[in-house]
């Protein structure tokens, strides 16, 4: 019965991103008969906002985590009839860990040129990475990312306020896993610390364009973050494809599902999606027409129905 569901979840959603390829060409083309100047049509703007409608019929049918998780994922290129116009599709889950820009407290009043500090609860979780994984100088690693998230130009350590020898680091929030990595890399330069590159660090935390604690779905969160913050589990079910020696590090609602872990999963915003929730997901395209081919990635918000970010490559 689920996978007849699945089917038809993706069957609907092919169809609707057809719609979406349609409405696209159709109007380029005109651009292209009636305009006779490419630089006037926006082709982007045009499949966003296709997308945008898209989206909105497609989330009608999700419901559910099942049906969520039958949303997500990479679907085949789509083409139009003459073959001029395709467009690739992959719907990612972004609530997969603590949002990295949401980690200070606020400006302590009684000293506000005191730097912020980490929250409380979020020290269990670098101490976790720092000893598993064997950091050389933990501490000095995790004033190179607070410095960053801040705005003032107060530095913690030595050289830890990047802003201060180059103008373009901006601060304030780490929007991508590239400019993470930036930030680890001058550690790793300084202190001669390789392995910091090498620690999977998304499955710990989230990058963006909030500062806002949010939401960690428990479908989608890894194992190593439900290890860090102490919590009780389940060891997930194999397939019986799967040999004994397989590492499974995806974690499931129902493996955390011990009621030991309530407080946990309220201390750190933990559940499962909800129908009508606030919620987000990502989404990368890539369309080709006229034998140029453009991408662009986007938020896009369940609650308002709405794309509310965009990142053109």
């Amino acid at each position: 019965m689920r996978q007849g569901v699945a089917l038809l979840v993706t069957l609907g959603i092919i169809s609707a991103i057809s719609v979406v390829i349609a409405t696209s060409f159709e109007l380029v083309n005109r651009g292209f008969e009636h305009i006779q100047n490419v630089e006037k049509v926006n082709q982007t703007a045009v499949v966003v906002r296709d997308i945008e409608k898209v989206m909105a019929v497609l989330i009608k049918n999700i419901d559910s985590s099942d049906t969520l998780s039958m949303l997500l994922g990479a679907y085949p290129p789509l083409f139009d009839e003459e073959g001029r116009f395709s467009l690739t599709i992959e719907l990612q889950p972004i609530y997969t860990g603590i949002n990295i820009n949401s980690i200070l407290d606020k400006v302590n009043k009684k000293e506000p040129l005191e730097p912020r500090k980490l929250k409380e609860k979020y020290i269990p979780v670098f101490e976790y990475i720092f000893n598993f994984y064997q950091v050389k100088d933990g501490e000095m690693l995790l004033n190179y990312i607070l410095d960053t998230i801040d705005l003032d130009v107060v530095e913690r350590s030595i050289d830890t306020e990047l802003a201060l020898q180059d103008v373009s680091k901006l601060q304030g929030l780490i929007l991508t896993k590239e400019a993470f990595f930036e930030i680890l890399r001058e550690y790793q330069t300084k202190y001669d610390d390789d392995i910091v590159l090498e620690i999977p660090w998304e499955d710990f935390f989230t990058f963006g364009y909030t500062s806002s604690e949010t939401v960690i779905d428990c479908n989608f969160m890894k194992l190593g973050l439900v290890k860090a913050l102490e919590m009780s589990y389940t060891e997930p079910l194999l397939d019986v494809e799967e040999s004994d020696d397989t590492e499974v590090d995806e974690v499931s609602c129902d493996m955390i599902k011990d009621e030991a872990n309530k407080e946990i999963k309220s201390k750190y915003l933990i559940r499962e999606f909800k129908k009508n929730s606030n919620y987000r997901i990502r989404g990368k395209i890539e369309y080709l027409t006229n034998s140029v081919t453009e991408e662009f990635a986007f938020i896009y918000d369940f609650k308002t129905k709405r794309i509310i970010s965009l990142e053109v490559e």
